[in-house]
């Protein structure tokens, strides 16, 4: 048989028996060769590796070659015993391997009888020589040790090189943001955070729609956690990066950790901004751990819960009118209000109030309560529970369920408003089993089930304000009534539910199904499987169903007395959006052989092929652009029936009215999804591992994959927003004189949906327009879509420098082609004169908001990392990366329109281009056995001994920013122009920056009307993060197997604030000035935790 038949076989075996697959495992692989004293290769030699805490065995035998591999190894400790006929028994007492590790260890075994035993004092060599990637695995003492704050796992994300996030305190949160995808914003070689993929215990805990994860462990459950960011195995997939977490499990001694952990503003610094007042901050943190046997040697659990209890107050400085303007007196006010009707001021300077006024200064504060502080109440409780099972020598079962509910209570800045409320659960259950056949063969099945649910309640739910105040126009739905959103220039908004779109609810379901085969033979290890999951975000969106009201100066020259008065310059309303939302089927899969043709090299081959079609709207709620036509295609069946035309309660009114701007997706042969998206992506990955002089000490790796990226759910729920299913009205008037509506009837007793009453006739030129002669701004996409893919490579070489210490210094980079960008604003016209409707490509509509792959990047590094593993009571990782991001759309908007896509290539939103992060744990060697004070006891014992300190230190340039104009030069309907910026490659920047100037705005100006800036997207610079976390440790030995532990631990020791990004919007008076920092001031926090 040939060489290629040889290698071709074992893939195509195990490729076509192996059923269903979850590419993700975070267990181990051990492999290596067995010799004699002489070099040559020993055949049949029997290796069993045992689990030190559970004594579970897994037991192979060499292949004529002499290798040996064990595949899916639970993390934790091992023994590894080699016997062989004619030679003595070789056992290594303790070996440690970690989450997804190919570790390598050979075997040398020396002539003698099989009764005698030689222990082998060798360990597992820290060095990479397994596999070509680059990533990082962060140990459970870094995990336990550091300083964590809000005591979550991801933080330390940032110890792998070319990864960062923002260090931060327990910051105001809003609307619960916090808890969804910003509160795991980690980026990782230049990716933004909807990149990453998460898994727990190899099962998938992702969140699609807005990247991160829910669900967060308690960090003591935490065995420990690797960072795959650059080449990882044809297994892994859907993302580029992947955080893969091990929880602990239970062992054949009971073990187990109960904790506290306290903050108190008393003990916090002042923040930059705010140096004479402090908010309140009462933060409790407590919960523990426990594992052990159900039946030794057998069976296993393991347990946590946390539950996090915080009260933090927010200071509210509202600006609002005096008390004698709330009477309609402007006589003291510096500018006096124009009467509209007749150019001057009104009589006495007295404004009438209207009825719909009158109802609503009820709830906007005095001047006397303008000033106040609120409590935002937090309660977090979440928990797991883990259970294995080793049912026989051939068969392990592990099963896990975790939960996190929260419950978060946020004060509005009025106090009458009351309080809005979130509730969110997220959960997760993984069942896996794993059998093996032989010594050879393996097969392990998954299955993982993830739940998001979000409920955002309404401001002051259950009354209908509208009626109250006699306003007419607005038709509301079944859902509880609520009060409106009104904004008054100048002054604080009345922070009704249309802000947020309230209420709304977000659910959030993944299915996945999986089963592996691995086979190991002659130097190979080959695996090959299929993943298939499965998922579903349905929806509630209140939209704008009480109305959103905007008051300006344009009647008065002042917003309130225009709000007096009842006259607004524009008013919203929508029907509210019944369930809808999104469900896809995504398949894929892999082959990947790990060979070592020599014990000096490994092979690293892959190949992956992953299908996914686009996600189908639920109910048939989806649209796409066809630019042949300027129509909205939308799905269809059965001869150009809609799907659903009920799917919102809207529908049947507005299908006829938009007829002929829609087009069946069955005119034009496409799927349900409306888009075509082509065939599946074929995926190489291909690497090496390379021992220089066939030591342990240097390995040269190298490799190259591609990736393809899953397309962000978030980009189709957004396209159930455009006719047939949604429609949004807008009012508004330039007029400055007679309003053609007001507060009480702001759409002159038109309903929402209303037929032109005049068929055939133009429009009307009133700003009161029918809906069928609306041009709505609409959600939407083209129909072909390109698959999203990244072209990753990296060339790496490592040096152990001693023992547990090694460097290593690598080339990484990616380049990723068609990019999503979410919402790129199209359908826009050049600039010019005369009306932007007028001029639009496609008249019909407004702008679109469009949903399209024609994004790009790349990211260039060189990341430099030293690492000491945890060893005579030190631990040192760190890590320094030179890098380089280019992109033309980082964040979800893109650039301000289509046409605009070459002129924002530039660096990266997320670019640092310096990022240095050091991380340490120091164990004093003080006290009794110790190297100081070693014959210490009793009391003096006590004090001196058991104390340790750690700590994170990082150093980051500043991260880039685009000043733009804060009006429409170019007449074409969009924000954030390009100014004019003066000759210069550094005109703007200032030598020594500050919070009061941190760039010079004067080299920036407008340019002629209907044209473009000559500036450029992120031209300047913001300020960088320098930033000490620590923690002294001191333990009690309570008696031989429990101590206690206490805690001090300071965010932010050297309390150095780093500044947010400044104004940038050229013509405001505070252009170029910072108001707020990036991170927390230093804060304290004092913890006791008991370990037995």
């Amino acid at each position: 048989m040939s060489f290629f038949r040889k290698l071709a076989a074992p893939f195509l075996v195990i490729f076509l028996s192996s059923a269903l697959m979850l590419a993700q495992s975070s267990n181990a692989t051990l492999s290596g060769f067995v010799r004699d004293a002489s070099g040559a290769f020993i055949p049949n030699a029997t290796v069993t590796v045992e689990a030190i805490a559970t004594h579970q065995k897994y037991t192979t035998t060499t292949s004529e070659s002499g290798s040996y591999a064990v595949v899916d190894l639970p993390v934790g400790d091992y023994t590894v015993s080699t016997r062989a006929n004619g030679f003595k028994v070789s056992v290594v007492p303790k070996i440690t391997l970690q989450t997804a590790q190919a570790a390598a260890l050979d075997v040398m075994l020396v002539a003698g009888a099989v009764s005698e035993q030689v222990t082998v004092t060798t360990a597992v060599p820290i060095i990479n020589s397994q596999d070509s990637s680059v990533g990082q695995v962060v140990e459970g003492k870094s995990i336990e040790a550091v300083a964590l704050n809000g005591r979550q796992f991801w933080n330390l994300v940032a110890l792998t090189p070319g990864a960062t996030y923002t260090p931060g305190g327990q910051g105001t949160r809003t609307g619960g943001g916090s808890l969804r995808s910003s509160s795991v914003a980690v980026q990782i070689n230049g990716t933004g955070f909807i990149f990453n993929g998460w898994s727990l215990d190899g099962v998938d805990i992702t969140e699609y729609e807005q990247g991160g994860t829910n669900v967060q462990p308690n960090v003591d459950s935490l065995a420990e956690f690797k960072v795959l960011g650059a080449n990882m195995p044809a297994s892994y997939g859907n993302t580029p990066n992947v955080v893969a977490a091990t929880m602990k499990s239970g062992t054949n001694s009971f073990h187990g950790t109960v904790f506290e952990f306290l903050r108190n503003d008393a003990a916090d610094a002042h923040n930059y901004f705010a140096r004479t007042n402090k908010n309140i901050l009462k933060r409790h943190q407590f919960g523990g751990v426990v594992g052990g046997p159900i039946i030794k040697d057998k069976l296993f659990f393991f347990s946590d819960f946390e539950e996090t209890r915080q009260s933090q107050g927010i200071t509210y400085a509202n600006i609002v009118p005096t008390d004698a303007m709330r009477k309609g007196d402007f006589s003291a006010a510096a500018k006096k209000p124009i009467n509209p009707a007749t150019g001057l001021r009104f009589t006495n300077d007295q404004v009438p109030i209207s009825p719909q006024a009158a109802f609503f200064l009820k709830f906007m504060p005095t001047q006397s309560q303008a000033n106040f502080s609120a409590p935002q109440k937090l309660l977090i409780m979440k928990g797991d529970g883990k259970v294995d099972w080793a049912m026989g020598t051939r068969d392990h079962w592990m099963a896990r369920y975790s939960i996190a509910d929260n419950d978060e209570q946020d004060p509005n800045a009025f106090q009458a408003l009351g309080i809005q409320s979130l509730n969110s659960r997220a959960q997760n259950i993984a069942l896996t089993e794993s059998h093996t056949f032989g010594g050879k063969w393996l097969n392990e099945a998954k299955f993982g089930l993830y739940k998001d649910i979000f409920l955002f309640g309404a401001v002051l739910p259950g009354t209908n304000f509208l009626a109250g105040a006699g306003i007419t126009g607005f038709e509301l739905s079944q859902i509880t009534p609520s009060f409106p959103y009104i904004t008054l220039t100048g002054y604080t908004p009345f922070n009704g539910s249309g802000v947020n779109n309230l209420p709304k609810s977000n659910r959030i379901r993944t299915w996945q199904y999986a089963d592996t085969v691995s086979y190991t033979s002659g130097g190979h290890e080959i695996s090959a499987g299929v993943q298939v999951l499965h998922q579903r975000h349905t929806f509630f969106n209140g939209q704008n169903q009480e109305g959103s009201f905007s008051f300006t100066t344009n009647y008065t020259g002042d917003a309130f007395s225009d709000f007096l008065l009842g006259y607004p310059a524009a008013v919203t309303r929508a029907y509210p959006l019944d369930l809808y939302g999104s469900t896809g089927n995504w398949l894929a899969f892999f082959a990947q052989d790990n060979w070592r043709p020599r014990p000096d090299l490994t092979l690293n081959m892959g190949l992956r092929y992953e299908h996914d079609p686009f996600y189908d709207g639920l109910n048939g709620q989806a649209n796409a652009i066809d630019y042949s036509t300027g129509k909205l295609v939308v799905p269809t069946h059965n001869g150009g029936m809609l799907i659903n035309p009920n799917a919102q309660p809207v529908m049947p009114q507005l299908i006829p009215l938009f007829s002929d701007r829609l087009l069946s997706s069955e005119s034009l042969h496409l799927p349900q999804s409306i888009h075509r998206t082509g065939p599946g992506v074929f995926a190489p990955r291909v690497g090496l591992a390379y021992r220089v002089g066939n030591s342990d000490k240097t390995v040269i790796r190298a490799a190259y994959g591609l990736f393809p990226i899953y397309f962000d759910s978030n980009m189709s729920l957004q396209w159930v927003k455009a006719p047939p299913f949604e429609v949004v009205q807008t009012v508004n008037t330039s007029s400055k004189t007679t309003p053609p509506f007001t507060f009480q009837n702001p759409f002159n007793g038109q309903p929402l949906v209303s037929a032109n009453p005049n068929p055939g006739v133009a429009c009307p030129g009133t700003t009161v327009a029918y809906l069928s002669c609306l041009q709505p701004a609409i959600w939407t996409s083209p129909i072909d879509m390109k698959h999203t893919y990244m072209h990753q490579y990296n060339l790496a070489i490592q040096h152990q420098l001693m023992n547990n210490l090694s460097l290593e210094v690598a080339y990484v980079g990616n380049n990723t082609k068609h990019n999503q960008l979410i919402s790129t604003p199209d359908n826009v016209p050049n600039p010019g004169a005369g009306s932007i409707q007028n001029r639009r490509p496609f008249p019909q509509w407004g702008v679109f908001n469009l949903g399209n792959t024609y994004g790009s990047a790349n990211y260039n590094a060189l990341q430099v990392k030293a690492e000491k593993r945890y060893s005579n009571g030190f631990q040192l990782l760190g890590s320094y990366a030179w890098s380089r991001c280019l992109d033309n759309g980082s964040s979800e908007s893109g650039p301000q329109s289509l046409g605009q896509l070459s002129r924002y290539y530039a660096p990266c939103d997320h670019n640092l281009m310096h990022v240095l992060t050091i991380s340490s744990v120091y164990s004093f060697p003080v006290g009794h056995g110790h190297y100081f004070l070693s014959n210490a006891t009793g009391v003096v014992n006590q004090v001196v001994s058991g104390w340790e300190i750690a700590g994170i230190y990082t150093a980051r340039s500043g991260l880039p920013f685009t000043p733009v104009l804060s009006s429409d030069v170019a007449n074409n309907g969009t924000s954030g122009q390009f100014p004019n910026r003066a000759p210069g490659a550094f005109a703007g920047a200032v030598g020594n920056p500050t919070p009061q100037r941190w760039f010079d705005p004067s080299v920036f100006s407008s340019p002629t009307a209907f044209t473009f800036g000559n500036s450029g997207r992120n031209i300047l610079t913001g300020d960088g993060l320098v930033q000490l976390d620590m923690t002294l440790k001191k333990t009690f030995p309570i008696h031989e197997a429990a101590n206690a532990e206490f805690r001090f631990e300071a965010f932010n020791v050297a309390n150095h604030p780093t500044f947010t990004n400044p104004n940038a919007s050229i013509g405001s008076n505070s252009a170029g000035i910072v108001n707020s920092t990036l991170n927390a001031a230093r804060t304290l926090q004092i913890a006791l935790k008991i370990n037995f």
